[in-house]
C-alpha cells in the first residue's frame, strides 16, 4: 500500500516519531471529549500525502454492493465543501476520521502563529491513511509549522448526531439478530440536513420482514433505549483479543487484529462488537430510535429499513408538524382527512388531464379538416399554431391531416397530394414559456425547411429523418411575428421544393 504515501516523505518521518503516533486516537477512549490540546508532527500539502478526500464518504454503504451503471450525482451537503490544501499530522487528534461506517470529524485548530498571532482555521476533513492506521491526516487551507502547539476543538453538534445515530444502529443490529435471526448485512449514515435517513440492510427477503415484525422490534429497541445501558469501548492486543471467547461480534471496518489494537464497543448485557467509531456513552443517550418503514435492499434476499434516533426524531417531527400545519391552510381541512383530501384532489386532476387530451385530439381533427382545403389545393400546406397544445395535440394534428390528405389522393387520384407539407407549433404565447415545433412531408421538403426554420427560431434545437422533424423552441422565440414568419417559409419551401 506504500502507493497511497509518498515513499521520499515517508522515508523523511523518523520512526521513533511514527511509534509515539496512537493507534487509538483521543476520541476512540473518550467520544465526549469536545477540546484536545496537540502539536503538529507534520505539515506537507495534500499532493505529497495522496489520501483520498473523505468528504462524501457519508453516502457509502460499509458492505459489497453490485454496482449501479447509472452514474449517481452525490446530493449530500458534505461534497460541496472545500477541500484543504494541506495535511497536517498531529500527536493526538480529538477528530475522527471516516471509518467503521461513521463520516468524519470536523471542527477548528488554533494556535500562536511565530510573529505571536493567534490563528484559528477549520479543520475540512479528517483521513486514517491505509498504508499506516497512526497517520490520520487534518486536511486545512494553509500550512502550519511543525512543533506548533494547537488546540482542537471539534463541532460537536455533528459529532454527537453521529454518536447517536451509529449507536442506534449497533442497538438496531444486535436487538434484531437477539430476537429474528435478522443479520445487519451493511448501513449507511446519512448528512442530518441531507433531507434523508439512515438506513440498515438485514439479510432477509423483504416478506419475512413485516410491519408488525418492526414494530415488535422498535419496541424492543426503545426498552433498551429507556434502560440506559452503558455502551464501553475497551482495546485490546492482537493478543489478548486473540484469546477472548466466542461472544465478540466482528463486524468493523476500522483497526484490525495484527498492526495493532483492537477496539470494541460494548453494550452492557447485549452484545461487544469490533468497532473504531465512536459512541455515547449510554442508551439513554439515543433518546428515542423510530423504524420508518422498510423497503427492497441491494438484492431480493435483503431488506432496508430507514430509522432515525436521538435529536434526528425531534428534528422529523418538527419538519412533519409545518408540513401539516401548512397542508391544513392549503387543503382547508384537518390533519386527520389530508389524505382523503389530497386523494380527491389526484383523483380529479387525472380525470380533468383525461378529458384535456381527448378534447385536444377532437380539436386536432377539427382543425385539420377546416385547415385543409385553404392551403392545400394552392400551396400543398397546412401550417397551424396553438398556444396551449401539448406533445400528443401535435401528433393528432399530423396523424389527422395525414389521413385527410390520403383521402384526397384516393377520391380525387391527385399524385401530387402526397407532397402535403404539414408543420403544427405549440406554446410560447405569452414570451416565457418554450415552445414546440413538429412537421412532416416530403422528405426533400423537411430536409430543407427543417434547418431554415431552426435558423428563423433563433437555432432553436431539433432533428429527423425520412419526412419527418420536430424542434424545441426556446422561451420568447415565439412571438406574433414569428409565427406569421414560420407559415411563409413553410409554403415557400414546398412550392421551391417541388417547383410548384
Amino acid at each position: 500500500m506504500i502507493s497511497l504515501l509518498n515513499e521520499s516523505l515517508l522515508l523523511s518521518l523518523p520512526e521513533s516519531l511514527l511509534k509515539s503516533l496512537p493507534y487509538i486516537i483521543a476520541c476512540q477512549k473518550n467520544s465526549m471529549l469536545q477540546q484536545l490540546s496537540s502539536k503538529v508532527v507534520a505539515c506537507e500539502e495534500i499532493a505529497a500525502w495522496s489520501p483520498p478526500p473523505s468528504a462524501n464518504q457519508e453516502e457509502k454503504v460499509s458492505s459489497k454492493k453490485k454496482k449501479s451503471k447509472k452514474k449517481k450525482k452525490n446530493t449530500t451537503a458534505a461534497t460541496s465543501s472545500p477541500t484543504g490544501k494541506f495535511g497536517l499530522l498531529l500527536s493526538d487528534t480529538v477528530l475522527f476520521p471516516t471509518g467503521g461506517g461513521q463520516p468524519n470529524d470536523v471542527g477548528t485548530i488554533s494556535y500562536t502563529n511565530q510573529d505571536g498571532s493567534t490563528m484559528t482555521q477549520q479543520v475540512l476533513d479528517v483521513v486514517r491513511l491505509k498504508y499506516d492506521q497512526r497517520l490520520v491526516i487534518h486536511y486545512v487551507e494553509k500550512p502550519v509549522a511543525p512543533d506548533t502547539s494547537v488546540t482542537i476543538d471539534v463541532d460537536w453538534t455533528r459529532r454527537f448526531d453521529h454518536m447517536q445515530q451509529h449507536s442506534a444502529q449497533h442497538l438496531i443490529t444486535a436487538v434484531a439478530l437477539e430476537s429474528t435471526g435478522w443479520p445487519t448485512t451493511s448501513w449507511n449514515l446519512s448528512a442530518r440536513d441531507g433531507g434523508t435517513p439512515c438506513y440498515l440492510d438485514f439479510g432477509a427477503p423483504p416478506k419475512e420482514v413485516t410491519k408488525d415484525l418492526l414494530h415488535e422490534l422498535e419496541t424492543k429497541v426503545n426498552e433498551k433505549v429507556r434502560s440506559t445501558l452503558s455502551m464501553t469501548p475497551t482495546v485490546y492486543s492482537p493478543e489478548e483479543f486473540a484469546a477472548l471467547d466466542s461472544g465478540v461480534r466482528s463486524g468493523s471496518k476500522g483497526i484490525k487484529s495484527g498492526a495493532g489494537p483492537v477496539r470494541t464497543v460494548t453494550i452492557k448485557g447485549i452484545e461487544s462488537n469490533t468497532c473504531c467509531g465512536t459512541h455515547v456513552v449510554h442508551t439513554g443517550h439515543l433518546q428515542l430510535i423510530k423504524l420508518l418503514g422498510a423497503e427492497k435492499g441491494p438484492d431480493k434476499s435483503s431488506t432496508r429499513v430507514w430509522f432515525v434516533a436521538g435529536d434526528r426524531v425531534a428534528d422529523s417531527l418538527g419538519q412533519l408538524h409545518n408540513m401539516s400545519k401548512q397542508l391544513t391552510s392549503l387543503l382547508t381541512c384537518p390533519s386527520t382527512e389530508h389524505f382523503q383530501k389530497a386523494t380527491d384532489i389526484v383523483n380529479a386532476q387525472r380525470e380533468t388531464l383525461r378529458q384535456t387530451k381527448n378534447l385536444l385530439r377532437t380539436m386536432a381533427t377539427v382543425m385539420t379538416q377546416i385547415a385543409l382545403y385553404p392551403t392545400y389545393a394552392a400551396d400543398r400546406t397546412i401550417v397551424q399554431h396553438v398556444e396551449e397544445g401539448t406533445p400528443d395535440f401535435m401528433k393528432q394534428f399530423l396523424r389527422s391531416a395525414d389521413e385527410h390528405t390520403a383521402k384526397i389522393v384516393k377520391e380525387e387520384k391527385e399524385e401530387n397530394a402526397l407532397t402535403t407539407t404539414v408543420l403544427v407549433s405549440t406554446g410560447g404565447g405569452d414570451g416565457e414559456r418554450s415552445g414546440a415545433c413538429m412537421m412532416t412531408g416530403d422528405p426533400r421538403v423537411i430536409d430543407a425547411l427543417g434547418p431554415a426554420l431552426s435558423a428563423l427560431l433563433d437555432g432553436a434545437r431539433g432533428g429527423g429523418k425520412n419526412g419527418k422533424y420536430q424542434m424545441k423552441i426556446a422561451p420568447g422565440v415565439l412571438s406574433d411575428s414569428k409565427i406569421v414568419a414560420m407559415q411563409e417559409l413553410a409554403r415557400e419551401t414546398t412550392k421551391r421544393v417541388l417547383e410548384l
